[in-house]
């Protein structure tokens, strides 16, 4: 790879997207160009690193991973061009003070009766965040989570109702 970064996560799906402490890259697969030995190019997505001890989750949208430093959340996003198929984007930059020292993020998915999906953010300090993607305008807006005590970790399970 260029730059020698160090390898955080490798998620896979239709391009393997690989986040790192100096960017993003994906590593393209097709038919005409399969995951094999000697096949594999490194194609920098951009330059937002990685943080390494926050798992990546998927959404329907794309792939969420926590910033380096811990201060943000960035979501790795199709683009529908072949040129340039994913882009980076900063879904927190408008909640930039929710964000405080990432420890975990969980998805939880739409049911049948609900397509909504809710991202679930929890910060060093025990407070929390869930934010939802709106698609009409390509943001996420997150909302602090209140009660009383300290979260310490989160997960995120869908139950079908059928």
């Amino acid at each position: 790879m260029p730059t020698s970064p160090r390898v955080y996560h490798v998620i896979g799906g239709p391009d393997q997207i690989v986040l790192t402490d100096k960017g993003v890259f994906f590593i393209p697969i097709s038919e005409s160009n399969p995951l094999v030995p000697g096949s594999v190019i490194f194609r920098k997505v951009g330059s937002l690193a990685a943080g390494r001890g926050v798992k990546p989750v998927e959404m329907d949208q794309g792939i969420v991973f926590g910033a380096a430093g811990g201060n943000g959340i960035i979501a790795v996003l199709p683009t529908g061009q072949n040129t340039q198929p994913w882009e980076l984007r900063d879904i927190s930059r408008y909640h930039a003070g929710l964000i405080r020292n990432l420890r975990c993020l969980a998805v939880q998915a739409g049911t049948d009766e609900t397509a909504e999906q809710y991202l679930w953010a929890v910060n060093g300090d025990g407070s929390a965040v869930s934010g939802r993607f709106d698609p009409d305008n390509q943001w996420v807006g997150f909302v602090p989570v209140s009660g009383e005590g300290t979260i310490e970790w989160i997960s995120a399970t869908v139950r079908s109702s059928a």
